[in-house]
């Protein structure tokens, strides 16, 4: 592998105290930044942001664009069976394959089991499944939560257990960016403030997703990671392999000259442990883990992560 002089290191944001959700990552509205011109910094939480660009491509409506980005601030803490533990967030802070075009959204989801006795037998009387914790992850890293809770009941509701009103979700972010959700427990659609309707995938950044502009003019990804722009619906404008760590995993389109340009982001075995040392909250670890290493670039030259 040839190596570039693009070498930096990656600093987990230590943070003091048990935190409800992740510290805002990306780049929000309103904030007060320092760093570049590689990394950019939040100044109120010190969350480090940066970006790879890998395609940007005029459009017809909407532009192409497709960059590798990740945000140093990657442990929350999640309750589990009542024990409370640091937990990394999905894909360790880097924007998965979708995540990249069109975001995903996150949720917290629970239910419970209603039961009945009839002669010392045992039935299920109904289940209640709820989702709640709603937050959209934009193209660019930043978190936008919604309140509110969907509910669904399933069940006869015999032996005194009521069902209850199946229900979606309709809200709009708390944080002023205008987003609206429109979700049926795992799964709906997201609209911004100009229009644009978001069908993003829901529990993570990989899956089929597509965006439409008020125009009609859209931008999606199927479940095969190949992506189509508004010029083309039937050849991808990139394609992003399924491979998973710690298989390379590769991005790749059609140069101007026809041929394939190849962007490839490698992956090392570590050994991850936290010791935050805060109390109530169990420390991660030790488990080894895939973490990205360095992505290839199609010149020859590289990013290195140490």
């Amino acid at each position: 592998m040839k190596l570039s002089s693009r070498h930096f290191f990656l600093t987990v944001v230590l943070l003091t105290g048990v935190a409800p959700a992740q510290v805002a990552t990306g780049t929000p509205l309103f904030g007060s930044f320092g760093g570049g011109p590689f990394d950019t910094v939040n100044l109120g939480n010190l969350n480090v942001h940066f970006a790879i660009p890998v395609l940007h491509k005029a459009g017809r409506g909407m532009p192409f664009t497709y960059d590798l980005s990740y945000d140093t601030s990657i442990w929350i803490p999640v309750v589990s069976n009542g024990v409370t533990q640091w937990q990394p967030v999905y894909n360790w802070g880097w924007r998965g394959q979708t995540e990249a075009k069109v975001g995903y959204v996150s949720y917290t989801l629970g239910s419970l089991i209603c039961y009945y006795t009839v002669k010392g037998i045992k039935y299920v009387g109904s289940i209640h499944t709820w989702a709640t914790n709603y937050v959209y992850h934009d193209a660019w890293g930043v978190s936008h939560p919604f309140p509110g809770t969907s509910n669904v009941w399933s069940g006869s509701g015999a032996g005194g257990c009521t069902l209850g009103t199946n229900n979606s979700v309709t809200a709009t972010t708390t944080d002023g960016s205008g987003y609206t959700l429109n979700a049926n427990l795992s799964s709906g659609k997201v609209t911004s403030r100009s229009g644009s309707v978001i069908s993003p995938p829901f529990g993570g950044g990989s899956g089929a997703g597509t965006t439409t502009d008020g125009n009609g003019n859209q931008i999606n990804v199927n479940g095969s990671g190949q992506f189509f722009d508004t010029l083309s619906s039937t050849t991808p404008v990139l394609t992003v392999s399924s491979a998973a760590p710690p298989t390379a995993r590769t991005f790749t389109y059609t140069a101007p000259s026809g041929a394939s340009a190849v962007f490839t982001m490698n992956y090392l075995q570590y050994t991850v442990k936290t010791n935050f040392g805060v109390s109530g909250v169990s420390e991660y670890g030790p488990l080894t883990n895939s973490l990205v290493s360095g992505v290839q670039l199609p010149d020859g030259s590289s990013y290195t992560i140490t």
